[in-house]
């Protein structure tokens, strides 16, 4: 399901063209990439997440590595860490070892950062047991919709409560 909503965001930033015909087919028009977004990914490492969850959201943070550069915010209540990672190896060495939090559970801050930072068309998927204590506030639920807007497509991955917000794909996320 993941790797479903992330093919719908690569697909808005490639067109078809005529000026490189189909490799298949002349008779097909070609494809061409405009840009290879950025995925951010928002880890929430609030003290209700557990080792085995936060060992899951790396590991699909290190498999979408391998398509495209992440960049990776750690939360809790506050913002911890922007890392960036262009490749696999770069999320075991840098972000592995810069996974830290175990307070309360505030998305806003980090929501706010992701819109600071963020480009047109990035793709944001928040990784969470959605367990959020700023979730149904008025001014959170106007971040989530102004990043839900700027992203090609943005993503709320759970381990525990499905959550519904208009714009975002709500995918589950099953532990081991």
């Amino acid at each position: 399901m993941l790797k479903q909503a992330f093919r719908i965001g690569f697909g808005r930033t490639v067109v078809s063209t005529w000026r490189r015909p189909s490799r298949k087919s002349s008779e097909f028009p070609g494809l061409r990439r405009y840009t290879y977004p950025t995925v951010w990914c928002l880890v929430d490492m609030s003290g209700s997440i557990s080792d085995k969850e936060a060992e899951q959201f790396l590991s699909e943070i290190y498999s979408i590595a391998g398509d495209t550069p992440v960049s990776v915010i750690v939360w809790d209540a506050q913002v911890y860490d922007v890392i960036e990672a262009k490749s696999q190896a770069e999320v075991i060495a840098k972000v592995l070892e810069r996974l830290r939090g175990g307070g309360g559970t505030v998305i806003k801050p980090s929501l706010e950062t992701t819109l600071q930072r963020m480009k047109s068309r990035d793709i944001v998927v928040v990784f969470s047991d959605m367990d959020i204590w700023d979730l149904n506030e008025a001014e959170t639920q106007r971040k989530f919709s102004e990043v839900a807007s700027k992203a090609a497509v943005a993503i709320l991955c759970s381990t525990d409560k499905e959550v519904e917000l208009e714009g975002w794909r709500y995918v589950k996320l099953e532990v081991d």
